[in-house]
């Protein structure tokens, strides 16, 4: 007779339901791993993001907003600009003539004696110091007449040093949108052009009140939190400030001009911003990692957006929280060593270079950060050179106040200290005073540049990469200035 127990024995567990038990555990072990990392990732973020605003550093677009003074619309810059810019739409662009100083085309650019094409057109150049091509004179004097109802709205930015657009932060922050860029690159194209016809037919104190317009018209932008923003900023100076330079060569200032207008460049030279578009930067990024968390958007949106290809397909649908936090960590600190430095720009140009070097050798861990990660080492350059162009035009004010006291131009930039200079300035690429070179037609207050030779204030050279040699203030002596006129061909007739 058969036992009981065998007939209670139960058939050994298939070999597929075996493999899927242990499958799932796997899995369950898997996601709890996942799990618990993104929770240690997702804290480590946390503390250094609170370690951040202890100090006083917003983290967020939306802090970096809080951050910009509210400003009456009475006394905004912006509103004006916004009017200016609608108006323009209003008109359908209307198409600049070819020939029209600042606002015309040309494919042609001079090297020395040398033209070379360049790719693309770019922006006619106003070079009083090698001279105005005659044929342009008119064309420029005809189109300028024809923009006085949009310049009569710019003639108010005068009494408005200071602007806030309005800004919408989307919640995914690369839809978040800069029209206004466009609007205040034009205005101050607009107004350079107004500046250079004036001076062209003598009109010098109208052109005088409009260096004050053109700063006030960068100002608009000295409070927004974008390097975009800001690069627009320093554009719009360095044109303002070309503008100052060009007037000295073509008219005569009073010692009272002199000393508001360089009053006027001090302040906005203090008004630069390009810390906090490095703050916006690192917010741009914390915030697409946030969305990313969300879900509001994949890796791929990032490079569909940049318009470049996306290397990041395989994360298209899935990318680990933990993996999202370890990028967003690395590349806040990573923007947080460059806030570090300050206002040094030798220190930032440096880290900057060398978080690029950096990026290039990143784990796979890390590589949204690899991708993602602007190049940001240009715009510090770009940055250091308006400062130097600020420092080198507020001197040179100084020599041209020192010239009418004493009837000569100073041959040291020493000799204007304390009376004109509080201090001899510094040059943002070396550290060092920044240089004063006499020449034949009078001096040249000069920066080395980025390329950190000194070539003696040659500030019209340029090099193989289309870099000046120098960047500086030329002052020339009085028999020496004067409006210059040359003979080119005209571009279609050749």
């Amino acid at each position: 007779m058969a036992s009981s127990k065998s007939n209670t024995i139960k058939p050994p567990w298939p070999g597929w339901l075996k493999t899927l038990i242990v499958l799932l555990v796997l899995a369950m072990m898997g996601f709890g791993t996942v799990a618990m990392m993104s929770h240690l990732a997702t804290r480590k973020w946390e503390q250094y993001a609170d370690s951040l605003r202890a100090r006083g550093e917003p983290i967020t677009l939306e802090e970096l907003q809080a951050r910009r003074p509210i400003i009456p619309d009475e006394q905004n810059s912006a509103r004006v600009i916004e009017r200016f810019a609608a108006e323009l739409d209003q008109r359908g662009r209307i198409q600049v003539p070819d020939n029209v100083l600042v606002l015309g085309q040309r494919s042609m650019l001079r090297v020395g004696d040398d033209e070379i094409e360049v790719g693309g057109k770019s922006a006619l150049d106003v070079d009083f110091f090698r001279g105005i091509p005659r044929h342009t004179v008119e064309p420029s004097r005809q189109y300028f007449e024809t923009q006085e109802e949009l310049l009569e709205i710019l003639a108010a930015l005068r009494d408005m040093p200071q602007g806030r657009f309005d800004i919408q932060v989307a919640p995914n922050p690369i839809h978040t949108l800069l029209p206004h860029l466009t609007g205040v690159r034009q205005a101050g194209k607009l107004v350079s052009l107004q500046h250079t016809v004036q001076l062209i037919s003598g009109d010098s104190e109208s052109a005088y009140d409009n260096l004050e317009l053109s700063f006030n018209i960068a100002a608009s932008l000295a409070e927004e939190p974008f390097t975009i923003s800001q690069l627009v900023h320093s554009a719009c100076q360095r044109l303002a400030l070309q503008q100052t330079e060009n007037h000295l060569l073509l008219a005569d200032m009073s010692d009272a001009q002199l000393r508001k207008l360089a009053s006027t460049i001090a302040a906005r030279c203090n008004q630069s911003r390009f810390l906090d578009g490095l703050r916006g930067e690192r917010a741009v990024l914390v915030g697409v990692c946030e969305a990313l968390i969300r879900g509001d958007m994949k890796p791929s949106d990032w490079f569909q957006n940049q318009g470049s290809a996306n290397p990041l397909d395989a994360a298209r649908y899935f990318t680990p929280t933990f993996i999202i936090r370890k990028n967003q960590t690395y590349m806040a600190k990573a923007f947080s060593r460059l806030i570090d430095e300050g206002n040094d720009p030798i220190k930032i140009i440096k880290a900057a270079r060398t978080l690029e070097g950096e990026a290039r050798k990143l784990p796979k861990t890390l590589i949204l950060a690899r991708f993602m990660m602007p190049s940001i080492s240009r715009a510090t350059v770009l940055d250091a050179k308006t400062h130097a162009r600020f420092d080198c035009t507020i001197s040179g004010l100084a020599a041209e106040r020192y010239r009418l006291e004493t009837g000569e131009l100073p041959a040291t930039i020493e000799v204007l200290v304390p009376k004109y200079l509080d201090s001899v300035p510094v040059d943002p690429f070396d550290g060092k005073p920044m240089k004063l070179a006499v020449t034949e037609e009078g001096i040249v207050i000069y920066s080395i540049d980025e390329n950190l030779v000194d070539d003696g204030g040659d500030v019209a050279q340029r090099d193989n990469l289309n870099h000046p040699f120098d960047v500086g203030f030329r002052l020339f002596k009085q028999e020496h200035r004067g409006l210059r006129l040359i003979d080119e061909p005209i571009p279609n007739e050749r």
